[in-house]
């Protein structure tokens, strides 16, 4: 899988995740679409540096 499929496919699971944060922060549609645009920005930024925590604990991800 190349790093790109790898990426699309972390961030298609974790979309809801992401959009709940958003909400945090604000409750415009439009700033939650800009802010929701810059996280997935800067995770691929910082992609190369991403590492998935073992399998034994699904759904738990960080970056080392």
């Amino acid at each position: 899988m190349s790093k790109e499929e790898e990426f699309v496919n972390l961030i298609q699971e974790n979309q809801g995740l992401i959009y709940k944060i958003t909400l945090v922060y604000s409750n415009e549609k439009e700033e939650q679409d800009d802010l929701y645009q810059e996280i997935v920005y800067q995770t691929w930024k910082s992609f190369d540096q991403f590492k998935r925590l073992p399998s034994q604990v699904p759904g738990f991800t960080g970056w080392g």
